[in-house]
């Protein structure tokens, strides 16, 4: 209800607050589900589109899907997730362009804590393990660089950590 009233120009400033509020709500709400629980597949697929762009159009979108279905379908589909809160359009860009609403960053952060979780029984060591011996020709040096500082500065954290435990406090 309140969504459909953001594309809507005339409106005053006690209503474009109640749908700032509400659209805050929508997102955070968002944030806080991770995509893969309240999405269709044809949805996931869709905010992944959108997530690797950064944004695209309808058409855009549509080009990109493993199938092909029809124009007015990928709408559908978009007014969905727009009604969901997962993605906002910008009315006033011709073509439109669809958007999603929770950072690529933090979207990121919640899948990749949901693969620990479900394929690594929550074990880091299993993912960097998987990750790098995987892909060991594909690190350059100084992304190896950057793990060992990494890895390096958690050591020292968890000694201060440990030395301040012990000496109570």
């Amino acid at each position: 209800m309140f969504l459909a009233l953001t594309a809507k120009p005339f409106m005053d400033l006690a209503t474009r607050a109640l749908v700032s509020e509400h659209l805050f709500i929508i997102t955070e709400r968002a944030m806080k589900q991770p995509l893969h629980a309240m999405l269709s597949r044809r949805e996931r697929e869709i905010m992944d589109v959108l997530y690797q762009t950064g944004g695209t159009s309808a058409h855009g979108i549509r080009k990109a899907l493993s199938t092909t279905p029809s124009h007015s379908t990928v709408r559908t589909q978009l007014r969905v997730l727009e009604h969901k809160g997962y993605i906002r359009r910008e009315p006033q860009r011709i073509p439109q362009l669809f958007r999603p609403v929770v950072p690529r960053h933090m979207a990121g952060t919640q899948e990749l804590e949901r693969l620990v979780r479900t394929f690594f029984s929550d074990s880091v060591h299993a993912v960097i393990m998987a990750l790098l011996s995987g892909h060991a020709g594909r690190v350059a040096d100084q992304e190896l660089e950057d793990i060992g500082r990494i890895v390096g500065r958690l050591r020292k954290e968890r000694r201060l950590t440990a030395a301040a435990i012990r000496n109570g406090g």
